[in-house]
C-alpha cells in the first residue's frame, strides 16, 4: 500500500513554486489537524459534550461523540473521544486521540 508523506502545504508546495500570489485576509484561522481541535471548535451541550449522532448521557461531560450510524450512551465518564469510521469505532481519552494515527 502506498502512502502519502505527511507534510505541510508551505513545505510541500509553497517552497517549490516559482509563482505564488497572496491576498490579504482578515479572518480567524484554526488548523484542524486533530480531533481535539475539532472538539474545541464545535458547539457543545450544557455538559460540554459535542454530539454527532444519536446519544444518551448520564453524569458524563466534556466528550466528543462522532457516531452518525450508531447509538452511543455515555454513563459516568468524562473527556472521551468516540469516533465511528466505516469499519471501526475509536474510544479513547481526549488527550490521547493523536495516538490513533498508530492504529492504521
Amino acid at each position: 500500500m502506498r502512502q502519502l508523506k505527511s507534510i505541510s502545504i508551505d513545505y510541500g508546495i509553497m517552497e517549490k513554486s516559482q509563482i505564488v500570489f497572496l491576498i490579504r485576509g482578515n479572518f480567524s484561522w484554526s488548523d484542524i489537524g486533530s480531533w481535539e481541535e475539532v472538539y474545541q471548535l464545535s458547539s457543545k451541550d450544557s455538559d460540554g459534550n459535542v454530539i454527532m449522532g444519536s446519544f444518551y448521557s448520564q453524569n458524563s461531560s466534556d466528550s466528543f461523540v462522532n457516531c452518525p450510524n450508531k447509538f452511543v450512551a455515555l454513563i459516568g465518564v468524562d473527556n472521551l473521544m468516540v469516533i465511528e469510521t466505516k469499519d471501526s469505532i475509536l474510544i479513547c481519552k481526549r488527550d490521547k486521540a493523536q495516538a490513533s494515527k498508530k492504529c492504521g
